[in-house]
């Protein structure tokens, strides 16, 4: 009797934790889209990677750690969008920094034209906008494959973790 009571208030107590450190989730953000989901998914990757890998007691354990390690990895890649910041310092050194020009359209709301300090023709700006938009397109393809990959991993691995 007096053991169940102790190990109910171990499990209260677990459970008290547990909200807590999941409680960011529901008060940060409001806004579920995918980018909440796919934090939570990694939030609660990292959480069973750090167990699998100093308290996992089955064969392959090390191994899972592994995998989870490379998913999150390939998730936080992807949520912090990595794939366009070395394009961008390219597109820094050969055309400039971006230049934001406000103009008026009417009744006191403006448009903002975009372009580079380093661009001077109309030849150069179209020849920017088509190598920027190559490049967007690639960091999108590079983001969805890491995405893909990510996921394909957890798939494969699904049962072995969390079943």
């Amino acid at each position: 009797m007096y053991s169940q009571m102790i190990e109910s208030f171990h499990s209260l107590c677990s459970k008290v934790k547990s909200s807590w450190v999941w409680a960011k989730f529901g008060w940060n953000d409001y806004d579920y889209d995918y980018t909440k989901i796919l934090e939570a998914l990694l939030f609660k990757l990292k959480i069973n990677q750090k167990a699998m890998e100093y308290h996992g007691r089955h064969e392959s354990s090390e191994d899972d750690a592994k995998q989870m390690m490379e998913a999150i990895v390939l998730l936080n890649n992807f949520l912090t969008d990595k794939y366009h910041e070395e394009s961008e310092k390219v597109f820094v050194e050969k055309y400039g920094e971006m230049v934001f020009t406000p103009f008026p359209i009417k009744d006191g709301l403006f448009g903002c034209n975009l372009s580079r300090e380093k661009i001077q023709s109309k030849e150069e700006e179209e020849a920017y906008a088509l190598e920027y938009h190559s490049e967007i397109t690639s960091s999108y393809e590079k983001g969805k494959a890491d995405l893909t990959k990510s996921f394909g991993i957890i798939l494969d691995n699904c049962e072995r973790w969390w079943i």
